[in-house]
């Protein structure tokens, strides 16, 4: 599924924004696709090469070298991106004195976020 498929909560119109300026800044997003999964799985890696050690070569009639299927299983886990933020008591106090407005407040919030979304973006295309 694309990323507006694949995201929760930024369906407001702040979400959308937020969304919008990454895309813009990372087009790699429009193409990515993405899915909700487990944090964390089993995995099977593959085993090394053989060798020259265990060839294949053998003499007629003679017995084949046998190798028995047994898979080598593990665990990991996703990477895990997020950033979280508080407002200070300070800055309430200041709205209820009135140093500062709701909406003055709530733009800085807004570009607070926006940063850290866009960090999240970038962390996210290093991988």
């Amino acid at each position: 599924m694309k990323i507006f498929q694949a995201s929760y909560g930024l369906d407001s119109d702040v979400g959308k924004a937020l969304l919008a300026k990454v895309l813009a800044l990372f087009p790699i997003f429009q193409l990515m696709e993405f899915s909700h999964e487990a944090f964390s799985y089993l995995t099977y890696p593959n085993k090394p090469d053989v060798g020259d050690t265990d060839n294949s070569a053998r003499a007629i009639n003679a017995v084949a070298k046998n190798f028995v299927y047994a898979p080598t299983g593990g665990s990991a886990t996703q990477r895990a991106y997020s950033f979280e933020y508080a407002i200070d008591v300070a800055y309430l106090n200041d709205l209820k004195i009135g140093a500062i407005t709701n909406e003055g407040l709530r733009r800085q919030l807004q570009n607070e976020q926006l940063r850290l979304f866009v960090k999240l973006a970038s962390d996210v295309c290093m991988i």
